[in-house]
């Protein structure tokens, strides 16, 4: 069965809207969209260089510096030496930082549940259900 790309537009769309309305549940942190990209990241992915963080977000060591400067301020991540390189430092979150983190991705889905609870009926809830797994399947690497 083919999809039509106006609905694609329409889907794509309405993806960008309610991500952008999540995003806005952000518990008035103040970062950047770089450092709220490295916050996740750094939640999926325990440590990392500071070098594949600015490659993953395609911006200067210099910008990443400043990115994690700020984190490291405001004590949500750690530099700890490289065991393997002691001229690097592997960047991780605090303790604090993951406290945050997961207060932030609480505020969210607290949001997006009241927001589907209000506006949904039950069977558009039922059908939401059942296209959980396959925007899991189209999002997986």
């Amino acid at each position: 069965m083919k999809i039509e790309i106006q609905d694609i537009s329409k889907l794509r769309a309405s993806i960008f809207k309610i991500t952008r309305l999540i995003k806005k549940q952000n518990e008035n942190l103040s970062f950047s969209a770089t450092e709220m990209n490295i916050i996740g990241y750094l939640d999926r992915n325990p440590q990392s260089l500071p070098s594949d963080l600015a490659a993953l977000e395609q911006v200067s060591a210099q910008a990443i510096s400043q990115c994690l400067n700020n984190l490291e301020q405001q004590e949500f991540i750690l530099r700890i030496t490289d065991p393997k390189d002691k001229r690097k430092s592997l960047i991780s979150l605090s303790k604090t930082g993951q406290l945050k983190l997961n207060q932030l991705k609480h505020t969210r889905d607290i949001w997006l549940q009241k927001t589907i609870e209000e506006k949904l009926s039950k069977k558009e809830v039922e059908l939401l259900n059942q296209i959980i797994p396959v925007l899991e399947k189209m999002t997986k690497l």
